[in-house]
Order: C-alpha cells, then sequence, then structure tokens
C-alpha cells in the first residue's frame, strides 16, 4: 500500500485531526470527519468558488462573507504557505464558530503544484477567552479615568492653589507642600504609565478584519491635520491603488497617526510630509519622509525598533519610548516592523511595514 493512500485512509478515520485538501483544479478532495463535525457539513466535492457558501464561510468579524480568492484553501494553491488564518462558520446549533487554518501547497517531484491541504483548529475558546480580557482590560481603563484620575486631579489642583501662597507659608509648611506636590506628580505619572501599558498590551493582540490600507492611511492623516495646520506643514498621502490587508484598522491608524506626527516634529518648520503606500505579496507598508533640507542621507542612522528597547532608545530629538512605543508594537503584532532612518540634523523618516500574510 502506497504512502499517500495509507496516509488517505489515516485522515478519513474517526480522528480528531481536522484536515481539508484540494486537487490542482481548485476541487476539493478531503475534509476529514473531524472536520466535518466542525463545519457541520458533509463532504461534498465542491469548487473553492463554491465553498464559502456552501460551508457558511465568513471573514474573521463574523460579518462580512469571504471571498473564494482569500480562502486558505485557494491561497495555499496558488503557492503561498497560509500561517494562522482565521475564517468563521455560522452554526445553527452553536453559533458562530471561529477557525484557525494553516495551508501549504502539494507539488509533485518536479515542483508542480497538484493541489493544496489545510489543517484546521477550533480557536472559539480562545477567542472568548480574549474577548473577556479585553473587557476586563476596558475596565481597568475606566476605573483608571474615572475612579483614580479624578481624585488625583482635585489633589493636584489644590496642591497648585497653595503654591500660589508659597511665600506667605511658614517654613514647615512649605517643605510638606513640596512633599505633597512630588507625590502628586508622581501619582500623576503612575497613572499615565499603567494607561500606556495597558494600551500597549492591547495593541500585541489585533483583531483583523480586510480594510483598505490606503483609506486607513487617508483616515490617519485627516486625524492630525490641525497638528500639521499649527506648524504650517504640508501633509499628502500617495497610493497609487487600493491595497487590501486583513488588520487591525484602529490599530492600524492610530500607529500611521504616531509616525506621521514624529516625522513632521523632527522637520522643519513647514515642511511638506508625505505618506506613500506601498506593497508587495508579502507585506504592505507606510513609507513617511519630509521633505526638505536634512532629509535622509548616506549619513543617516538607521535601524529597526524593537518595542522591547524602547525605553531606552533616543533620538536626537526625542525619547522614542513616549511617541513610536505603540506603532512599535502594532507593527510587531501583525508580523512587521518599524524602521527608522534619522539624517545628522535629526530629521527623521519612518517605514511601518505590516506582513499581508498574518490575516
Amino acid at each position: 500500500m502506497s504512502v499517500e493512500r495509507t496516509l488517505f485512509e489515516l485522515l478519513q478515520s474517526p480522528t480528531s485531526l481536522a484536515v481539508a485538501a484540494s486537487d490542482a483544479t481548485g476541487a476539493l478532495t478531503l475534509l476529514t470527519p473531524a472536520l466535518e463535525d466542525m463545519l457541520g457539513r458533509v463532504y461534498q466535492p465542491w469548487y473553492e468558488d463554491e465553498l464559502p457558501a456552501a460551508l457558511g464561510l465568513l471573514c474573521e468579524d463574523g460579518l462580512t462573507p469571504l471571498d473564494a480568492t482569500d480562502l486558505p484553501i485557494a491561497r495555499a494553491r496558488r503557492g503561498e504557505v497560509v500561517r494562522d488564518a482565521v475564517v468563521t462558520v455560522l452554526r445553527p446549533d452553536s453559533g458562530l464558530r471561529y477557525l484557525r487554518r494553516n495551508g501549504t501547497p502539494m507539488r509533485d517531484v518536479d515542483g508542480t503544484i497538484t493541489g493544496a491541504v489545510v489543517i484546521v483548529q477550533d480557536v472559539t475558546e480562545e477567542r472568548l477567552a480574549r474577548e473577556r480580557v479585553d473587557q476586563l482590560r476596558r475596565l481597568l481603563i475606566t476605573t483608571l479615568n474615572h475612579e483614580l484620575r479624578t481624585p488625583v486631579a482635585k489633589v493636584r489642583g489644590s496642591v497648585e492653589t497653595l503654591e500660589d501662597l508659597h511665600v506667605g507659608l511658614p517654613s514647615w509648611a512649605q517643605r510638606s507642600l513640596e512633599i505633597a506636590r512630588r507625590g502628586t506628580m508622581e501619582l500623576v505619572s503612575l497613572t499615565d504609565l499603567i494607561s500606556r501599558l495597558v494600551e500597549l498590551e492591547a495593541a500585541t493582540r489585533p483583531s483583523r478584519v480586510l480594510v483598505d490600507v490606503a483609506e486607513v492611511t487617508r483616515r490617519a492623516a485627516g486625524a492630525v491635520q490641525s497638528i500639521f495646520t499649527s506648524r504650517q506643514a504640508a501633509l499628502g498621502v500617495s497610493a497609487p491603488a487600493p491595497v487590501s490587508a486583513f488588520i487591525d484598522d484602529d490599530l492600524a491608524r492610530r500607529a500611521v497617526a504616531d509616525v506621521l506626527v514624529e516625522v513632521m516634529r523632527s522637520a522643519p518648520t513647514g515642511a511638506a510630509v508625505e505618506a506613500k503606500v506601498t506593497a508587495d505579496d508579502e507585506n504592505y507598508a507606510v513609507v513617511v519622509v519630509a521633505a526638505g533640507p536634512g532629509s535622509a542621507t548616506s549619513q543617516s542612522r538607521t535601524w529597526v525598533v524593537n518595542p522591547v528597547d524602547l525605553e531606552v532608545l533616543q533620538l536626537s530629538t526625542s525619547a522614542i519610548g513616549s511617541t513610536l512605543s505603540l506603532a512599535a508594537t502594532v507593527a510587531a503584532a501583525h508580523g512587521g516592523s518599524l524602521g527608522l532612518s534619522e539624517s545628522p540634523t535629526g530629521q527623521l523618516s519612518a517605514t511601518l511595514r505590516l506582513a499581508r500574510s498574518v490575516r
């Protein structure tokens, strides 16, 4: 008995391994019993363009119909190695289920693609656990903003009022007031730090949906336009064509906005800043540069930002930890990176790169 036949019979047996396979034409050739149970469907020799409707498949958001070209098995048959792609299926008996898929093309000895195979995991419980963590995080943010910030702000206001009377206070009261002032500022810094850490932790777990990266970049530019106007700086977005990718819309927009503002701050007053959206088969990038004297040269310092090192990395113009930490974290969470280049005059350019294959 051939190895292929033995493997086929093993996959057809009552095993917990959920696997789908297709041939070179895109016809489904295999759904293991575990996957049939997961989908609530019995195998039929459907073609790729029939699968979303036949199996009830949706995008990760659980709302958007999944296009047949974005099926993990279709992407694998086109030659892509698919990692951790999440799709959903609406089951009448158990509601929305989240399915993580990893796929690879099958090739013969001369490298010709003969089909594709996909391994599927039900990650619904993992997803629900993450949502519960998100709820706790939102509760923490609410507590910080309303239960802690408000009394700290009241104490800070009272201390500032007493400081106006500083000269007329006895020496012992002046010393106590200085201790109160330092303690209040430490509380303010601690509250800001906790909020920032909560925000960065959320950025490590993006919720991906299919969006147009060029549109995300335009909205980020619109959100910071007033800052550019105050600096008399011009801001433009260049995107030759729509660039679709599965990313976290809100996190990506905030990351791009932070990069735009940091590049603008390092540029001379009135400089023109451009965000150019580019893409290839594996990544998309938002490249932000400022035109004019002092822009990146062959003598520029260039590096890729590691979020772990943000607190110690210093630019000549500012500390990166307070401005680009979110952008670097968002990039890393999307399988990409934040690259920076600083000219000898301190002018910054940046490339925010996110992997398109992480969906």
